[in-house]
């Protein structure tokens, strides 16, 4: 494809931009090879965005995207408008207008991003959840509807200690892996954020993967572990207990979500190390952070 030269640094602003039309198998090229870290699971968008499926306007065969010195071109705007008419839900065009803006540094590009689409919205909830997923390689490979849905923000957020949801969970990636295959969310109890929170942070630190998996199933369904195995799963027990009396205390709501996140973190760390309760206090997420550094 013939594009215009690249304009370097001495080049006014506006002449860093140009408009060339393009086969729309051009920018769908775009779409499939290179896709913004700031993107987000335009699967889920391009079915509930009736602004576009129902619309028929010139304004959607007009695309954005930036161009770096290296030559790399990455989309900016459209992958909700592709991900339509890759599923069939949107005619295919045959030639659409690019807009290509060239960029100092893949720095540049991210913020002409944000131009075009508020980061306010995009790295809030349950968008930046998925974001964090895609990067993490997990967005297309979890189960459990409690990560499907994006019902863990508030857990992300208590386990990461950060604001930023897309940082954190990235940070919290391992974990996700490690309790994704439990059916969280799904039919039985529901936990707590403070509970899920903790898991999350034990998950993404515990080498011993099984182990995060057993004390997990056993929070969840004490009734169900083994006679002979209750001595192992202690800490799970006595912490299923105490979530039980706080559940029919109705003290289980968000304000509560750093006491149960304690409870749970000064579960396992009382269990995994062999200690009985009263060689154990309360771990914050802080202290819980030292015991394993």
């Amino acid at each position: 494809m013939n594009l215009p030269s690249f304009a370097g640094d001495a080049v006014a602003t506006e002449s860093r931009m140009h408009w060339v039309h393009v086969p729309f198998a051009f920018v769908e090229a775009l779409y499939d090879a290179q896709i913004l870290k700031v993107q987000r699971n335009h699967v889920r968008r391009a079915r509930n965005s009736k602004h576009i499926l129902e619309v028929d306007s010139p304004i959607h065969l007009n695309y954005l995207a930036g161009r770096t010195a290296d030559g790399k071109v990455r989309l900016i705007d459209g992958y909700t408008r592709i991900t339509a008419i890759k599923n069939a839900d949107k005619a295919r065009p045959e030639k659409v207008w690019l807009g290509l803006v060239d960029c100092r540094s893949n720095a540049e590009l991210e913020k002409l991003y944000d131009a075009i689409d508020s980061r306010q919205a995009v790295k809030r909830g349950r968008d930046a959840f998925e974001e964090g997923l895609r990067r993490a390689g997990l967005l297309t490979k979890i189960k459990s509807p409690l990560f499907v849905k994006g019902q863990a923000v508030s857990a992300v957020v208590a386990a990461s200690g950060t604001s930023d949801i897309r940082k954190g969970t990235w940070d919290l990636r391992q974990g996700i892996a490690v309790l994704d295959p439990l059916n969280l969310g799904g039919d039985g109890p529901k936990l707590p954020a403070g509970a899920l929170a903790a898991l999350l942070l034990i998950a993404a630190n515990e080498p011993d993967s099984e182990a995060v998996q057993k004390f997990a199933i056993a929070l969840m369904h004490p009734e169900a572990v083994p006679r002979g195995t209750k001595s192992q799963q202690s800490g799970a027990l006595s912490c299923a207990k105490e979530l039980a009396i706080r559940r029919e205390q109705g003290s289980l709501s968000g304000k509560n979500v750093a006491v149960i996140m304690e409870t749970v973190l000064s579960a396992w760390h009382r269990q995994s190390k062999g200690l009985r309760a009263d060689q154990a206090s309360m771990l914050s997420r802080q202290d819980f952070l030292k015991t394993i550094s």
